[in-house]
């Protein structure tokens, strides 16, 4: 109930606040220079305060955050912050009061280092679209690790399996909740690939699923509690989790492909992407995917895309390449472009010129070792660029003309809609292939653009057949 009356109190706290600019208040947050407060409240951790960040203006901005002792955590997680600011502010229709993006986090201790922090994002773009999104990200206090992931494990089948296997056989040897189960329905919560798994607590050895009156089983059953060992889980962590439980770094994975050995060492036999033979007066599309590549995402839809003859533009982020360097290889491997998306994903209208020329260079530089490539283009982060940088660096800049809003809505029906309604000759469509919905919708969306007599094509044969300026578009 109280959070019902909070969020009533902020509607109608900003119907009292005046328009204005969303660009400026964009640039004035980033810069410090809006109308903003930040409040601290202590907390049962030791380690940290919870800081509430509020803007004044419209649209109202409220966002929780952990602060810690170190600045070189708490810099990583204001990054966070910014980008919530700022993908919000791009996403808003128009200088609607009722505009509002709320955040709020439920911390978890996994051990002495180790802190995980359930996020929840509701957000009001428009009158008719409101959007909620929850995700989890992991601090190591002594490494000084940040991660954000969308689920605490893995979301391919084989790790499901063994998910619902521990589940299945500790609540077997519970002779309290065990004559109430149902095992379909444990079954469906664990392979619900939305299922973020926030529903789950820790203590030294370990972590306790705490489930709703009928998740798993007859009323009778109440909202059982269901203990795992922590050690049994770990392995089917996501790869952010895991990485920040351990404290080491992600390592380039492994592979046996002579090509692949070969290329890191051949760098002469760099080139762009070959350009096809199409018909230029069929319709053409381009699919393109941001922020990859992922280990069990890219690499389904690597396969769905090969299951259907389709070839897209995978537009990469540095950091992402060296902890899957064998998913960004086989990206190139089966004939698909690869696109320089900056090393981190940082805006680069807000850091120097030195700083934007290491975020693409050093990419540029993975993208050469990893693969037989060499990026001709450039997208940068939240499409957030001017054409003085683009005049300063050395590699052209590709963006989109169809923006799916995959990252916002993470749902099947509404990334197909937005193409249905937008999509025309010579679009660039934008998708992320680190959201498995984005994954599960691919299907539909080329069976529908074959369908409407779409042919498609690489982010370069775009440029090449129907003009550099279809990739100019935002």
């Amino acid at each position: 109930m109280k959070k019902y009356i909070f969020l009533f109190s902020i509607i109608l706290a900003v119907l009292t606040l005046a328009a204005c600019n969303n660009e400026d208040l964009a640039n004035n947050i980033n810069n410090g220079k809006s109308n903003d407060s930040i409040q601290h409240m202590d907390t049962e951790f030791s380690e940290f305060k919870i800081a509430t960040y509020q803007s004044k203006e419209n649209p109202l901005i409220e966002i929780k955050y952990p602060v810690f002792k170190n600045d070189d955590i708490n810099n990583k997680i204001i990054r966070y912050r910014d980008h919530d600011i700022t993908e919000f502010i791009k996403m808003v229709k128009d200088d609607n009061e009722n505009n509002l993006l709320i955040i709020d986090i439920d911390p978890k201790q996994f051990n002495d280092d180790v802190y995980f922090f359930n996020k929840t994002k509701k957000a009001r773009i428009s009158d008719s679209d409101i959007f909620s999104q929850h995700n989890i990200f992991a601090v190591n206090l002594k490494s000084g690790q940040v991660g954000s992931t969308e689920s605490f494990f893995k979301t391919d089948s084989k790790t499901r399996e063994s998910l619902f296997k521990i589940l299945d056989e500790a609540i077997s040897a519970d002779g309290s909740i065990f004559p109430y189960y149902q095992h379909h329905k444990l079954e469906a919560y664990v392979n619900n690939m939305t299922n973020g798994f926030l529903n789950i607590e820790f203590d030294d050895d370990y972590a306790i699923f705490q489930f709703d009156s009928e998740e798993i089983g007859l009323p009778a059953m109440g909202t059982p509690k269901v203990k795992v060992l922590k050690k049994d889980l770990i392995p089917l962590m996501d790869e952010t989790i895991q990485h920040c439980i351990t404290g080491q770094k992600p390592k380039p994975e492994e592979t046996d492909s002579k090509e692949t050995e070969g290329s890191k060492d051949n760098k002469q036999a760099k080139e762009y992407l070959t350009i096809r033979e199409l018909d230029p007066n069929q319709k053409m599309v381009a699919l393109t995917f941001d922020d990859g590549p992922k280990s069990d995402t890219t690499n389904k839809l690597l396969d769905k895309l090969q299951a259907k003859n389709v070839k897209a533009s995978f537009f990469m982020l540095g950091s992402s390449i060296e902890a899957f360097s064998d998913t960004a290889t086989r990206v190139d491997r089966e004939g698909h472009e690869i696109g320089n998306h900056s090393y981190s994903h940082q805006d680069m209208m807000q850091v120097s010129f030195d700083e934007i020329r290491a975020e693409i260079n050093d990419t540029s530089a993975l993208i050469e070792m990893y693969t037989n490539q060499t990026p001709k283009f450039f997208r940068p982060p939240y499409g957030s660029f001017n054409a003085t940088l683009e005049a300063k660096v050395n590699i052209e800049t590709s963006y989109w003309s169809v923006d799916t809003k995959d990252w916002l809505t993470h749902n099947t029906d509404a990334i197909l809609k937005e193409i249905k309604e937008n999509v025309q000759d010579g679009s660039v469509i934008l998708l992320h292939d680190i959201h498995m919905e984005s994954v599960d919708a691919i299907d539909d969306v080329i069976d529908y653009l074959t369908s409407e007599g779409y042919q498609f094509v690489t982010v370069s044969e775009m440029s090449h057949y129907k003009g550099e300026n279809t990739l100019k578009m935002r």
